[in-house]
Parts: structure tokens; C-alpha cells; sequence
């Protein structure tokens, strides 16, 4: 996959406009931020947008409207300083999305569990 991504310039994620994708996030857009990608997604708001918005690492565009994704591709093809910009700060981002990371944080929430569970203070928790 790194030979693919070595080759493009912009990673395009498109999600159909339903409440499904809301909730989804597409593990291209990790990718694209480790090979250090500008990502152009085009997706109701939801989880992935936050991700995009937060990091900077893309730009969102609404889905299922294909002439805004093509002013934005225009955009993006004609303004190569904002296109690098968004691509180191993808690269930047990656690193909080690694799995090493989002096993640490899940290690982290199963511990707080089993914490929460022993001081349950003598009730049995549901399926005990």
C-alpha cells in the first residue's frame, strides 16, 4: 500500500449521505495520515469529520455533491500551499492513531472498568 499512497496527492474518503456513516471511520484515513496524505472527505458529520477537523488533516465536503468535490479538487490542485499544509499536518496527526496508541487507551478504559466494578461496593454488576 505504501507504493499506492507514495503516488497520490490527495486521498479522497466519499461516504454515502446516510445516518450509518455518521458513526463510521474509514481506516483509509489513518493511512493517508501515515503516508502523509491531505485527505478530501465527503461524508455527513460525524466521527470521521471530527477527526478531519480536529487534525486539519483534510477538508470535508458534503456528501453526495459532486460539484463542491470538484471545486474543492480544483481548489486543492490550483493552491499547492494549502495542499502541503494539510498534508504536514496530516503527517503530524498520524501518530495519535496508531495502534500501539489506541491499545494503550483501550487497556486504559478496561482497567477503569475493572476498578469501577471492585468498588461497586458488594452489588453484583449485570451478567455476574
Amino acid at each position: 500500500m505504501p507504493a499506492y499512497w507514495s503516488i497520490c496527492d490527495l486521498a479522497l474518503v466519499p461516504l454515502k449521505d446516510t445516518p450509518l456513516f455518521t458513526t463510521v471511520i474509514p481506516s483509509k484515513i489513518f493511512e493517508a495520515m501515515g503516508m502523509g496524505r491531505a485527505i478530501l472527505l465527503t461524508a455527513p458529520e460525524g466521527e470521521a469529520s471530527q477527526i478531519i477537523r480536529e487534525t486539519g488533516a483534510g477538508v470535508i465536503v458534503p456528501p453526495e455533491s459532486p460539484a463542491a468535490l470538484a471545486r474543492t479538487v480544483q481548489e486543492l490542485y490550483h493552491d499547492q500551499a494549502l495542499l502541503e499544509r494539510i498534508a504536514t499536518n496530516s503527517i503530524r496527526s498520524a501518530p495519535q492513531f496508531s495502534r500501539e496508541k489506541q491499545v494503550r487507551n483501550m487497556i486504559k478504559i478496561l482497567e477503569e472498568v475493572v476498578v469501577t466494578s471492585r468498588s461497586y461496593k458488594g452489588h453484583s454488576l449485570p451478567g455476574q
